[in-house]
């Protein structure tokens, strides 16, 4: 069986830029590179990619401006929305479809992958899938309402966008999900298998977790700090006990490009910048705790719930025990269940987040049974040869046919 030509139609590079990139960077390298080819349905440059990704031929195809066009100002922009997403959906998003439509047509593509981050994006791949004969698997990292809502589009525009995902998932015959509560949900309401992708980050032979020091607690936070109202809680149960926990002092180091501090209260934060996955996880894995922080407000409800967060993976990965912070009707709650990788706090209470902090950092059974969690979570559901074989059914081939990285 030979490998099929395969597209990926895409509004995220990929790349190193951000974490869908870096996932998508994965998943192209383990195609053939002569089998693969790349329609970036973006609004810019695609110099980045060309510098990641060298060898993957691109097509890049200039969408509309995301949140509208702001240059008479936001009143007229909100006033004027819809008409604007109306002309946009009749006229600009079918050049750009067509010109997927020839791309499959000029590499005779027998499948064409597609993540829908975006509502240009979803509308897009729609109009591909009914455009084309070959199958179209969409790959779904958020919930669409929750995905959609930063474009702050009027609501009618916002209802088209959700129609053009239920016909496009309606219609998949697979597709690609961010967790297992994902899964279920989509292959319920839709009727399309789905397949859990989550991406697996290699663990370094000879990985050894830390062992009690008299040094300070430490505890470490890898990529992003979306969660804001959870993170800035954290900081002030720690204010209030002057950074230390059943008597020692308590480090917290971060893991990322993208991180302020705006306060004024003296804190003990160590930024210790971007890092790459395997450097990444041996800094990690020479911390007490890491910690895992999801957003309670009330507009991240079912992102909480169906979504899964990607730095759970690296700690796994680094053998570290996890503190979760954040809702209890959650993808991670339900992870946790199954593999006890950590523990949960699901308050904003500063009492309530130190009390589990102190049992985190202090209970040597609960770290112990946490690190052999991990061991079994990695195995058995985020390591790199896990995602491969995900991958290989996402697509429909045999895993044997990609390529080793």
């Amino acid at each position: 069986m030979q490998f099929p030509q395969t597209i990926l139609l895409t509004d995220v590079p990929p790349g190193r830029a951000d974490t869908g990139g870096v996932f998508l960077r994965d998943l192209c390298c383990m195609i053939p590179p002569e089998q693969l080819s790349c329609f970036l349905a973006v609004r810019g440059s695609s110099a980045a990619l060309r510098q990641d990704l060298p060898w993957l031929q691109t097509i890049h195809g200039s969408v509309p401006p995301e949140y509208g066009y702001t240059r008479l100002g936001g009143s007229v922009n909100r006033r004027t929305r819809f008409v604007v997403e109306w002309i946009i959906e009749q006229c600009r998003l079918p050049r750009v479809a067509a010109g997927v439509l020839r791309l499959a047509k000029e590499r005779s593509a027998e499948l064409v992958w597609a993540p829908v981050y975006s509502p240009s994006g979803i509308r897009i791949a729609e109009r591909v899938q009914r455009g084309l004969s070959a199958p179209v698997h969409p790959l779904v990292w958020d919930p669409p309402a929750y995905r959609i809502r930063p474009f702050r589009l009027d609501p009618r525009s916002s209802r088209r966008v959700l129609r053009s995902f239920d016909r496009l998932l309606g219609s998949a015959p697979r597709c690609g999900v961010a967790s297992e509560p994902m899964r279920r949900a989509y292959e319920e309401k839709y009727g399309c298998p789905a397949t859990t992708l989550i991406r697996g980050v290699s663990r370094p032979d000879g990985l050894s977790a830390k062992c009690s020091t008299p040094g300070p607690f430490t505890i470490g936070v890898a990529g992003r700090l979306y969660a804001t109202d959870a993170w800035n809680a954290l900081l002030g149960a720690l204010n209030l006990h002057n950074w230390r926990v059943a008597g020692k002092e308590v480090v917290v180091k971060i893991l990322g490009s993208d991180f302020r501090y705006t306060g004024s209260i003296p804190v003990r934060l160590e930024v210790l910048g971007w890092r790459d996955d395997r450097e990444t996880v041996a800094l990690l894995a020479a911390m007490d705790l890491a910690y895992l922080p999801y957003r309670f407000d009330d507009d991240f409800v079912e992102a909480a719930r169906l979504s899964f967060p990607n730095k759970l993976a690296t700690y796994v990965a680094a053998r570290v025990p996890v503190l979760y912070h954040g809702p209890q009707q959650s993808s991670p709650t339900e992870f946790f269940r199954r593999f006890p990788v950590g523990m949960g706090c699901q308050s904003l209470e500063p009492n309530q987040i130190l009390s589990q902090l102190k049992q985190a950092l202090t209970d040597g059974e609960f770290r112990t049974r946490a690190r052999e969690a991990c061991d079994d979570a990695y195995q058995e559901e985020l390591s790199p040869a896990v995602f491969r074989r995900r991958f290989a059914e996402f697509i429909g081939v045999p895993a044997s046919l990609l390529r080793r990285q």
